[in-house]
């Protein structure tokens, strides 16, 4: 789930950039990296939930 995340940050294709907003393409990698923390959560890696909790942080921000 995490590199599905990344990808809808960085795609590839340019199709993509045209098909969908810039808010839509956020929303879904929040979602994605949300549902992998709950993942490393559940494996106990907290580290790794931190890290992913962070790039959130960030791509929030940067957002706005």
């Amino acid at each position: 789930m995490k590199r599905k995340a990344e990808v809808q940050l960085n795609p590839g294709c340019c199709i993509d950039l045209l098909c969908t907003t810039k808010k839509s393409k956020f929303n879904k990698s929040i979602n994605l990296f949300k549902k992998s923390v709950e993942k490393y959560k559940s494996l106990q890696q907290f580290r790794k939930a931190g890290d992913i909790y962070e790039k959130c942080a960030e791509i929030k921000i940067n957002f706005k």
